[in-house]
């Protein structure tokens, strides 16, 4: 799971699957804008099957927050 979860932050975020990191943020990674924070709440829902609302999708701007709000979100 963690590893489709990487491709998909990579992917949307223009790096390579090496460079995604627990660390990462909107606050640290320079091209994860608002857009891209779209692409990648868009991309985790289609990929894992999974839903957010809009207030949720605002708040999952950290590497953490999102990998644990996918978690909580996946069956079983």
């Amino acid at each position: 799971m963690e590893e489709r979860f990487n491709k998909i932050l990579a992917i949307a975020l223009d790096l390579k699957v090496e460079e995604v990191n627990s660390k990462m943020s909107s606050e640290t990674v320079d091209n994860w804008d608002s857009l891209k924070q779209m692409n990648i709440i868009v991309a985790m829902e289609e990929e894992f099957e999974i839903s957010f609302d809009e207030a949720e999708s605002i708040l999952l701007n950290t590497y953490s927050s999102l990998l644990v709000a996918v978690r909580e979100k996946l069956p079983g």
